[in-house]
């Protein structure tokens, strides 16, 4: 599992009711930041000639990896699981899955004093 702290909270993405990956929030990387991260590589799936049904394959394939991955306790590398957090706002794009379904913004933890 990969915990990212940050000041502004985290993006949590969600596969098949399992943690993926806590996306950290700034003042540039909020959730518009990750969401055109998502567009920008539908766009150039498309550019690639992927129409939506292959690109949203590919995108639950890698998916099913990852989360193979995560089940037998592997390495995954953080810009991996950025990439599996993209994959899965590109299927909210492509209205397979709902981000609700999904997501969770968490709120920077606070500290007790």
């Amino acid at each position: 599992m990969v915990c990212v702290y940050s000041n502004k909270g985290s993006l949590n993405i969600y596969w098949k009711n399992r943690y993926i990956v806590g996306l950290p929030l700034s003042d540039t990387k909020d959730l518009n930041y990750y969401q055109n991260l998502s567009y920008e590589t539908i766009r150039q799936g498309f550019q690639h000639n992927q129409d939506m049904e292959s690109q949203c394959h590919a995108y639950s394939k890698y998916m099913k990896i990852i989360l193979k991955q995560i089940n037998n306790n592997e390495d995954i590398e953080f810009e991996d699981l950025v990439m599996a957090g993209v994959a899965v706002l590109a299927l909210v794009k492509f209205n397979r899955i709902d981000l609700e379904d999904v997501s969770l913004i968490c709120n920077k933890k606070k500290s007790k004093i």
